[in-house]
């Protein structure tokens, strides 16, 4: 059974920069307005800049960079939001490199979870 991330038509976009209150519901609130949220991460760890940081999957998005485009002016509490498409886009590279089997990625013969 195919993983629904994995999914062509599911969009992934990176944020930093928001109140520390802010939850994953909070932030689900935030993005709802830019298209069929999926799921929304926010890491326990901080980014290289000091920042919590998460990630927020949309359903459906027909353009990435069009999307984040749209998303780039989101301001909470007079603070702006960083947006951006992920550096590391695992599924898609995964699927891209013909790598991925139920139980995990490999590449070269080796557990890969880069």
């Amino acid at each position: 059974m195919e993983e629904w991330r994995n999914k062509e038509d599911v969009s992934t976009v990176y944020f930093s920069k928001f109140p520390m209150a802010y939850n994953e519901e909070d932030m689900w609130q935030v993005f709802q307005k830019y298209g069929k949220v999926w799921e929304v991460y926010i890491a326990k760890r901080r980014n290289s800049s000091g920042h919590q940081f998460g990630f927020v999957r949309f359903r459906g998005a027909q353009n990435e960079k069009e999307l984040r485009s749209l998303m780039d002016n989101i301001h909470i509490r007079n603070i702006k939001l960083n947006v951006n498409i992920p550096k590391h886009n695992k599924q898609k590279r995964l699927v891209e490199l013909g790598k991925q089997n139920f139980h995990g990625a490999y590449k070269n013969g080796a557990n890969w979870r880069g």
